[in-house]
């Protein structure tokens, strides 16, 4: 929970300028998902080791609101077609 907690202000403190930092934006993810996209809570899906155009297809869908998740929806928003790539090929390449 304080993961989620962090992660939101994390994001509230983001505008979409800087939202190309890719450091940033794989900690703001790490944040809940945990560091190598595997983290210990149930209801936080692991993003390692997804397939690449799966993580991408579920950051396309919670921007354009096909999917809604009160933390995700917003962090997505904030995110250009080149970042979820990034962020897709890097948790698709880390090990579960």
């Amino acid at each position: 929970m304080l993961g989620l907690l962090l992660a939101f202000s994390v994001v509230l403190a983001v505008s979409p300028a800087a939202a190309a930092d890719l450091p940033m934006l794989k900690a703001m993810c790490q944040s809940c998902h945990g560091e190598r996209g595997v983290n210990p809570y149930p209801n936080i899906p692991n993003l390692a080791p997804q397939h690449e155009l799966y993580l991408l297809k579920q950051l396309r869908d919670f921007k354009s609101g096909r999917r809604n998740d009160p933390t995700m929806t917003p962090v997505a928003r904030l995110l250009s077609a080149s970042d979820m790539e990034s962020l897709a090929k890097f948790f698709a390449r880390e090990k579960p």
